[in-house]
């Protein structure tokens, strides 16, 4: 047991000097955005990253470790892997072995920089209502500390049947509250133990952000399928490379389930349907009988497409946030009330 728990702290000690590796998403919005402009202007990469370090005094230090890596004859993706996520991690790997990587950088620097722009958003949005928030709880501390007392004081002496009816209700409402964080815990758990891509399966089916979800998922698997076809390599050289990736990872797993389900003599088109991770239109693309170039070009055409209706669907569920924070922070304005008027109407009730 003991040796369990160390084993346990051990993992979350490494996880989280990780994560203080990373780079937050600003500081990946801003390298890679600049680093895909200097390389369409003709730098090389090791000029880009040159220029990068004088661009981005605050990470000199971590740009000077890819460069110095990429000077000793290591790949880019090698030297960044430390400092950005792993799905982001795998997209500059296939796009640096296969061609494409000034197309990818510049993928992940428009990726990231919506990604900030929408983080921002959403703390512009929820300002307001977790202001209103913040007041409702002190003044809720001041409820339970001064108002409440000074009525159960007036209601020393009256009937136990109201008494009984307020405690029955504050029970009520704290195992409701109980049975949702324990599903909630619940819920968390089960998810953790699964493997990648079933975890991402059931991202892709949550209700209202599950269809978020799956919109980057068609985005990411199309536009690196695309990158592989176009360096040549067909259905079954694909699923040997994606092999190659860590077995933690959604696209070695993804390769894992494609070889087995073809190995079992089972079709392209089963396996997209039956996946919401892979977009339907997959299936007319390889159906066409193009040629792979054809075929890659396509798949990064509808990759972009689609990167633009994920875009879009977080700009519309963004449009709801700020009205649902103003229902809660309502519904908790009339419970406050509820808590003050509820024992004061039992005492008039009483009195009369």
């Amino acid at each position: 047991m003991i040796n369990v728990l160390r084993k346990i702290l051990l993992q979350l000690k490494q996880q989280i000097i990780l994560n203080r590796r990373k780079w937050t998403i600003q500081k990946q919005s801003e390298f890679f955005e600049v680093l895909a402009d200097l390389l369409d202007s003709g730098f090389s990469l090791r000029q880009s990253l040159a220029t990068a370090t004088k661009l981005f005094p605050v990470g000199k230090i971590d740009i000077q470790k890819i460069e110095s890596k990429l000077r000793s004859g290591e790949p880019f993706s090698t030297g960044i892997k430390p400092y950005i996520s792993k799905s982001s991690y795998y997209q500059i790997t296939i796009s640096e072995k296969y061609g494409g990587l000034n197309k990818s950088i510049k993928q992940l620097g428009k990726l990231m920089t919506v990604r900030v722009k929408q983080k921002k958003q959403l703390k512009q949005l929820l300002q307001y209502p977790m202001i209103l928030m913040g007041l409702l709880v002190v003044l809720y501390i001041g409820i339970q500390q001064y108002i409440l007392p000074e009525i159960n004081y007036s209601q020393l002496g009256s009937s136990s049947n109201s008494n009984f009816k307020m405690i029955l209700m504050k029970s009520i409402i704290s195992v409701v509250i109980s049975l949702f964080i324990g599903y909630i815990i619940k819920t968390s758990i089960r998810v953790s133990k699964q493997s990648t891509m079933n975890r991402h399966v059931w991202y892709c089916q949550v209700p209202i952000v599950g269809k978020i979800y799956r919109d980057y998922c068609h985005y990411y698997l199309t536009f690196n399928l695309g990158l592989l076809l176009a360096s040549g390599l067909n259905l079954n050289k694909i699923c040997d490379y994606l092999n190659q990736f860590d077995q933690k990872s959604l696209l070695y797993q993804l390769g894992k389930q494609l070889t087995n389900h073809f190995e079992n003599g089972g079709s392209t088109k089963q396996m997209i349907d039956k996946s919401p991770l892979f977009p339907n239109e997959i299936t007319t693309f390889l159906a066409k009988g193009n040629t792979l170039d054809v075929m890659s070009q396509e798949l990064l055409m509808y990759s972009e497409i689609t990167y633009r209706k994920f875009e879009s669907s977080v700009e519309r569920i963004m449009i709801y946030v700020q009205p649902v924070a103003f229902v809660i922070v309502a519904a908790c304005i009339v419970g406050l009330y509820l808590t003050i008027l509820l024992p004061m109407y039992q005492t008039m009730e009483e009195i009369q």
